[in-house]
């Protein structure tokens, strides 16, 4: 399996919170003194998966705290079992900086079956498949899946030198030539009405 040439192999390399894949925090806003929780997960390199569920607010939660709670995400809980007749793309070996899309745990403390969390990645790795063979320049370039043991454990796309939301964080704004993109967007597609 092709691995991305950087990221945190084990749970002891992590250093400070932004070494997390994912945190989220809730409390009851109509209750005050309830308690709130954080969630807390990581994918090391080679894709095993930790997560954490902790009673407190992050700001209350020292590093070590987080990491002495993180447990191991069983694989079969969320990467899936590649069909047989599926024909996803694997990942070449590749020096390529990549980002790998992984499951996404924000849901993972729900209890109960988790297995549609891996059925989402699978859709999404379908649906790349399929764009990837009519690429775009407004898409993301996909470059297969990194697949172990039959599992789809991520799906490899063109890294950015930032997200979405850092782009706009940036003050780069919104689109400011609305007309411009609208002819350009329907060169492109044509727009079916009832």
């Amino acid at each position: 399996m092709a691995v991305p040439a950087s990221g945190i192999k084990q749970l002891h390399e992590i250093k400070s919170f932004a070494d997390f894949d994912g945190n989220i925090g809730t409390c009851q806003l109509d209750a005050p003194g309830a308690p709130c929780t954080t969630m807390l997960w990581k994918f090391c390199l080679g894709g095993d998966a930790y997560f954490a569920e902790i009673p407190k607010r992050l700001s209350d939660i020292t590093i070590e705290e987080a990491k002495s709670l993180l447990q191991r995400v069983p694989d079969d809980e969320i990467y899936p079992k590649i069909p047989q007749d599926s024909r996803l793309t694997v990942v070449p070996t590749t020096s390529v900086p990549l980002f790998v899309k992984r499951p996404a745990l924000i849901h993972y403390d729900i209890p109960g079956d988790h297995s549609w969390i891996g059925e989402l990645l699978l859709s999404e790795a379908q649906i790349m498949e399929r764009v990837s063979k009519t690429p775009h320049e407004n898409i993301v370039q996909y470059y297969g899946c990194f697949v172990e043991d039959g599992r789809l454990k991520g799906i490899a796309l063109k890294r950015y030198g930032c997200t979405l939301a850092e782009h706009f964080q940036d003050g780069h704004g919104p689109l400011k030539d609305h007309e411009a993109f609208m002819r350009s967007w329907s060169r492109q597609y044509t727009i079916c009405t009832p």
